[in-house]
């Protein structure tokens, strides 16, 4: 099959971008462990929501949740932590203010 030229159907769009407010990116559908929030993916052999933060090239895991949102919940709490704010979050950091006191 053709891959370039421009008979090529259109690329697949670039990262997920955060939306307005830090709200997710929302995508058509969960699929291939993927996930609507940054940091969280479903593992299917743990059959849990997994969160993980990538600093300096090093994967964290979180742990995992039954909730989808716990996870997301979870990668904010720990990326503010790390990277301080402002940073990329699934949520509003206010929502997590008086817990990270």
């Amino acid at each position: 099959p053709r891959t370039r030229g421009p008979d090529r159907a259109p690329a697949r769009p670039g990262p997920r971008r955060d939306g307005a407010a830090g709200v997710p990116a929302r995508r058509p559908g969960v699929k291939g462990g993927s996930s609507l929030y940054r940091g969280v993916t479903f593992c299917i052999s743990r059959g849990k929501w997994v969160a993980q933060v990538r600093t300096k090239g090093k994967k964290h895991d979180l742990g995992g949740y039954k909730d989808e949102e716990m996870a997301a919940k979870a990668y904010d709490k720990a990326v503010i932590k790390l990277r301080g704010i402002p940073t990329a979050t699934n949520f509003q950091p206010k929502e997590y203010a008086e817990e990270m006191r």
